[in-house]
């Protein structure tokens, strides 16, 4: 069963044209437009290499804090798909891009030794 979301709704900025006949001085005249609206999404599964190094520090006998620091890899560059048709201006792909996985990971935590 492959990972991923297939209708993700996201209110993402678009572009496109509106008008058409009548609109304007009695013609065809269709004016740019970018507007926000609810864009529906497929985000495709998506593999990852993680490069990780942790650095363990002893707190007493039994607990530890773990930093720990990394980079991960992207295998491939397709993310997403857009199943409503909009098309996507520049700033909403760069978002999407974004929020895919890939790049510095930076982690802290603390294990409780009992």
């Amino acid at each position: 069963m492959p990972l991923g979301t297939d209708n993700l709704e996201v209110p993402l900025e678009f572009s496109g044209y509106y008008g058409g006949y009548g609109s304007g001085y009695g013609g065809y005249a269709f004016q740019p437009l970018e507007a926000n609206e609810d864009v529906t999404l497929e985000l495709y599964s998506y593999n990852t290499i993680n490069l990780m190094y942790s650095y363990n520090l002893r707190v007493g006998t039994k607990s530890k804090f773990v930093f720990s620091g990394g980079y991960s890899v992207p295998l491939q560059d397709d993310v997403y798909r857009v199943k409503s048709g909009h098309i996507l201006t520049d700033k909403s792909k760069t978002f999407i891009n974004w929020m895919a996985p890939g790049g510095f990971i930076i982690g802290v935590k603390f294990m409780l030794g009992v």
